[in-house]
């Protein structure tokens, strides 16, 4: 009988134990954050702000942290900017000091379609009470209430990203319909950019005839970028000063875009910075090219305010090169990079156009005005087995045409498996030059070679060919390293090894 009173008298002071434990437990835990609260309460308002705004952007779960952006920034990470406000909303509660993450916290500049709409309509809220510009990221998860809630501030909105590049089938035709239909005529006098990613493969029967910011009222409007969309002319296209279009062509007729590009083009009065990246332009079995001869012959668009090109062309066939240049030219062009990657017929095509790209048709200018050019050759066979090639033949002419720009001052090549060009006597045909950097160059002599050795080869093959650069001085660099001095360097260390080996023997 005893032993059982005493029995029962240990379990319930073990119970009792665990209680005061789990208590004593739960108040240490408290004194800590009570303490830990106190030291960031006395943080000055900056400091303070700072530190619970990297807070809000951690990841609990993994502890990770997404970096903050700057306003000019754009955010793709919608599941990282959902739980960041969810985050701030968490810390606005902790104490009344903390609330400052709600009176200064950019969170709530991103608004993602995806969000809670009680989330969207506060952030919505803070954004107009502080008379804060706000972008606005449609993706293709749109709950029904976003189509009411920011737009209904359009004053306010800044960036407008539409990025449906997920999205497939039935799903994705309801919903576009759905968010374009009833947002066809806004007035919105403070956006500045925007941004149109599309699945070209799910969107091909409905992008011809879906422009939904066609009917928009933008004054403010100054840069665009669409991803397999060629846009529309609309209002903003006269105050536009930035394009980027890339396009994946394996999906619709290449020609009629570059068309429809060009047609884009000339209505963009203001036009500083243009960007084209093309790929997999390719021709149906069904059709064989055309040679350039039979090639129709249309309308040439001389875009003459565009001063920063940037046109990269990747495993396109030799037709898109030659309509690409017959549709459009840019003769005001000063600094440019273009970059090709195909098979040598493809790159020596496009090389020869380079001029043509930069050169007028209509005022007869046949100077190009570019001073800076970066030109990329990478040939897309595989170079692992095979000897690097040359674009030029004696019986031909050189395909590099950057030798007929005569104010061309700083010249960067970027080879990968093709020969360096001769240069030879026509560097007298760039007079202005300044600078020649061989940056990002690969197997330009051998398959295999270390870079210490192909910048030796570069250098002996300019020496071999009694080439004026040499002689006139011209600094020549690769990957930004005088030749010159990386190649002295070279030969010391290799001295040092020699001596260290010698030593050891």
């Amino acid at each position: 009988m005893g032993k059982r009173v005493l029995e029962s008298a240990k379990f319930a002071l073990e119970d009792v134990h665990a209680w005061i434990s789990s208590q004593l437990h739960d108040c240490t835990l408290q004194i800590e954050a009570f303490e830990l609260r106190s030291g960031f309460a006395s943080f000055p308002d900056e400091i303070l702000f700072r530190v619970l705004e990297f807070a809000a952007e951690e990841d609990v779960d993994t502890g990770n942290s997404s970096p903050i952006l700057d306003d000019n920034e754009i955010n793709f990470d919608y599941d990282a900017m959902c739980a960041s406000i969810k985050n701030a909303f968490r810390l606005s509660h902790v104490c009344r000091r903390f609330r400052i993450v709600l009176s200064f916290s950019t969170h709530w500049r991103n608004i993602c379609s995806s969000m809670n709409p009680d989330i969207i309509s506060a952030c919505v809220e803070r954004c107009e009470n502080a008379n804060i510009p706000f972008d606005v990221y449609m993706t293709d998860l749109l709950a029904e209430s976003f189509l009411r809630c920011p737009f209904n501030n359009s004053q306010l909105l800044k960036r407008f990203v539409f990025d449906w590049t997920n999205c497939f089938g039935h799903h994705y035709r309801v919903h576009f319909n759905n968010a374009t239909k009833s947002r066809s005529r806004l007035h919105l006098p403070q956006l500045s950019e925007i941004i149109v990613l599309a699945q070209r493969e799910s969107l091909l029967d409905i992008q011809r005839n879906s422009h939904f910011y066609a009917g928009w009222d933008t004054p403010s409007l100054r840069s665009m970028r669409t991803s397999d969309i060629i846009p529309v002319s609309f209002s903003g296209t006269s105050t536009l000063h930035s394009l980027s279009i890339s396009m994946d062509q394996r999906w619709g007729d290449f020609v009629q875009d570059i068309y429809s590009m060009a047609s884009f083009l000339e209505s963009c009065p203001s036009l500083k910075e243009f960007s084209l990246q093309v790929e997999n332009a390719r021709v149906d079995d069904d059709v064989p090219e055309l040679p350039p001869s039979e090639a129709p012959k249309v309308r040439r668009v001389e875009v003459k305010t565009v001063h920063k090109l940037r046109l990269f062309v990747n495993h396109c066939v030799t037709s898109y090169v030659e309509n690409l240049v017959a549709s459009v030219g840019f003769p005001g062009v000063s600094a440019a990079s273009l970059q090709i990657k195909g098979n040598l017929s493809t790159l020596a095509h496009f090389c020869n156009n380079i001029q043509a790209i930069f050169c007028g048709t209509e005022d007869g200018d046949s100077h190009p005005r570019v001073t800076q050019l970066h030109l990329t050759v990478i040939r897309a066979e595989s170079v692992w087995r095979a000897a690097p090639l040359s674009l030029e033949s004696s019986d031909a002419p050189s395909p590099y045409t950057f030798f007929l720009c005569p104010k061309l001052l700083y010249l960067t090549l970027s080879l990968r498996g093709i020969s360096p060009p001769n240069f030879n006597e026509r560097h007298r045909l760039v007079p202005a030059l300044r600078s020649l950097d061989f940056s990002n160059s690969s197997d330009m002599f051998s398959t295999r070679g270390r870079p210490i050795w192909e910048a030796d080869e570069l250098l002996c093959n300019l020496r071999a060919l009694a080439c004026g650069l040499i002689e006139d001085g011209l600094p020549i660099t690769f990957d930004g390293i005088p030749l010159q001095t990386l190649l002295t360097n070279f030969d010391h260390i290799w001295v040092k090894d020699d001596r260290r080996r010698s030593k050891m023997k």
